[in-house]
């Protein structure tokens, strides 16, 4: 048979025919998934208590999460939820002391799904966050936030901090916190506190580095620099100190100043 006849004989027509026909059914089939979770979208909102004590907690949120405190003996989480055909996985448990909560989007982005979690916890508790953009109050415990797109605020802290940002800037303000680590890919890092702190680092890929620290006898161990801006350290200074300031920007201006 001529090869060039191959394309238009039944046997070899009938399976491309069928190929293309499955390509697209498929692609309708995603089309009309994506329209219909633009035009279908519900909210839904739930408030739910678990009461016990409570040592820890761990919150995995595809959406935005903030936390006060409240009561010793309970948790209060509030939720609204906003998605098309496909509702978030919710998962709220307290166990042995360990709160867990989860509110996941299903499907990646096209889910059109975004999710905001309110807590009130006990003011001792640790925490472990994952979300995007996290709002934190008050709390005593450890703190330990990844946002991989959302700024962090931190209000009033006492215990250790660790936070690392992708796109989105940190802001720490009245902090007791002895040890802070606070990283921003691309945003500003602004860290206040009313406590002299022990080890603090702050840095930003992308954006200015701000750490002041309250007026006082205290002296301190101090690394700044800026990649590509100025720097300015107007604190006591001891590089025998205890007390140790990092403070570092790739693109962008680097102080460590008193508080005003």
């Amino acid at each position: 048979m001529n090869p060039a006849a191959w394309g238009r004989h039944p046997l070899v027509r009938i399976p491309s025919l069928v190929v293309g026909g499955l390509l697209t059914v498929a692609l309708l089939a995603g089309a009309t998934f994506a329209v219909a979770n633009v035009l279908v979208r519900t909210t839904e909102t739930d408030a739910t208590t678990l009461t016990g004590e409570v040592r820890r907690a761990v919150v995995h949120v595809t959406g935005s999460v903030e936390i006060t405190t409240g009561p010793v003996d309970r948790v209060e989480i509030a939720r609204r939820s906003t998605f098309g055909i496909t509702r978030p996985r919710i998962s709220e448990t307290l166990d042995d002391g360990l709160l867990t909560v989860r509110v996941e989007c299903v499907g990646g982005a096209s889910t059109m799904c975004t999710n905001r979690v309110e807590l009130v916890v006990p003011a001792a508790v640790s925490i472990t966050i994952d979300a995007l953009g996290v709002d934190v109050a008050d709390v005593e415990g450890d703190v330990e936030i990844e946002s991989g797109a959302g700024s962090v605020d931190l209000d009033r802290l006492a215990g250790e901090v660790a936070v690392s940002v992708g796109g989105g800037s940190v802001h720490g303000r009245e902090l007791r916190s002895p040890r802070v680590r606070a990283s921003a890919g691309a945003g500003s890092v602004d860290l206040g506190f009313v406590t002299a702190p022990e080890d603090v680092e702050a840095t930003s890929g992308a954006g200015s580095v701000v750490v002041e620290l309250p007026p006082g006898e205290a002296a301190y161990r101090v690394d700044a620099d800026a990649g590509a801006g100025s720097d300015t350290v107007t604190v006591k200074t001891d590089q025998t100190s205890d007390r140790l300031i990092r403070a570092n920007a790739g693109a962008g201006s680097v102080q460590v100043r008193y508080r005003p």
